[in-house]
């Protein structure tokens, strides 16, 4: 039994694991009441994105059926979305619609959606495990406080077998499904690479109904306009980087560019020149202060005002 009722939370998205034939009823009736638990208790289960994995792993670890993860727009619950604490120690938010109402979960909550894929105990999907590198990227924060931009790394195609051709960045700073969400969620294949959508001199579309103009039309329009800039080639996918000269992405040149963020080239405390060897070793006040507490400890009489190498040769020499 949930309490702490309304416990607040400062998410963007929310997410629901959803089984095959829930999706596809949310996709054909554009809502949906849940499962029969959320039927029990007349509220939409979520989880935050962290969360995700442990309820596949304890609800779902055995099922058959085919699942499916949906990010859902935190705004488009408005105060029907609540936190509760739901065991003493884990805070999980519930949908239960304006004053208690239980409504459905309706497809326009729906940012985007992902098959997740079970493959020997682990649960696979794109929003909960990124790729090697943005996996990395992500733990330190590299993104979040403005050392590598995220949108500095995109894909750049050759064959586009290994390339996601909707949740991957590769063309303009975000994927296409953030870009074009009507027609992502028209798509009849989600997790399609870009490969699979060019049939050998242009793009093809896969669409589960026609559209119906509007915001799909102009988006097709739009997506279209936009495929025209990209060529198949015959060549392997691989990463473009825009902080250094090179375009392909290397270890070596990411960190030359933390270095050149992170390392000092500048003694901030006077906010006065560029920093170097002699400034640290021999001019710096608080330099010149700790080798006179080393000499004094030391007892010697060293002569700090002498040019770096004959000061380091005179320290030397009474080694």
């Amino acid at each position: 039994m949930a309490g702490n009722v309304g416990l607040n939370e400062n998410e963007e998205y929310v997410y629901r694991i959803s089984t095959a034939g829930e999706w596809s009823e949310l996709q054909k009736s554009g809502c949906t009441y849940g499962q029969q638990l959320d039927k029990d208790s007349r509220y939409i289960h979520l989880s935050k994105l962290n969360q995700v994995k442990s309820t596949l792993e304890r609800f779902y670890m055995n099922t058959s059926d085919d699942l499916f993860l949906l990010q859902i727009d935190c705004k488009k619950l408005g105060d029907g979305l609540l936190y509760e604490d739901v065991d003493g120690s884990n805070v999980f938010p519930h949908f239960y619609g304006p004053s208690r109402s239980y409504v459905p979960l309706t497809l326009d909550m729906v940012v985007k959606a992902e098959k997740i894929i079970s493959s020997n105990g682990q649960f696979i999907c794109s929003m909960l495990s990124y790729s090697w590198l943005e996996s990395d990227l992500h733990k330190v924060d590299l993104h979040k406080v403005g050392l590598v931009p995220i949108s500095c790394m995109k894909r750049k195609i050759g064959d586009g077998v290994s390339t996601l051709f909707w949740h991957d960045v590769w063309i303009n700073d975000t994927s296409l499904a953030q870009q074009f969400p009507r027609l992502f969620l028209l798509e009849e294949c989600i997790n399609v690479v870009v490969g699979d959508h060019w049939n050998g001199s242009r793009f093809s579309w896969n669409w589960r109904r026609p559209l119906r103009g509007g915001i799909e039309d102009e988006q097709y329009h739009m997506i279209c306009d936009i495929a025209k800039q990209v060529t198949i080639a015959q060549s392997e996918d691989s990463w473009r980087w825009s902080c250094d000269t090179m375009d392909s992405f290397s270890v070596n040149a990411l960190r030359k560019h933390l270095d050149c963020l992170s390392l000092p080239s500048h003694h901030r405390a006077t906010s006065n020149g560029l920093e170097s060897i002699y400034h640290t070793m021999s001019e710096c006040i608080i330099t010149i202060k700790v080798w006179k507490w080393v000499v004094k400890w030391l007892d010697l009489n060293l002569p700090f005002q002498l040019p770096l190498n004959e000061f380091l040769d005179f320290v030397n020499s009474q080694a």
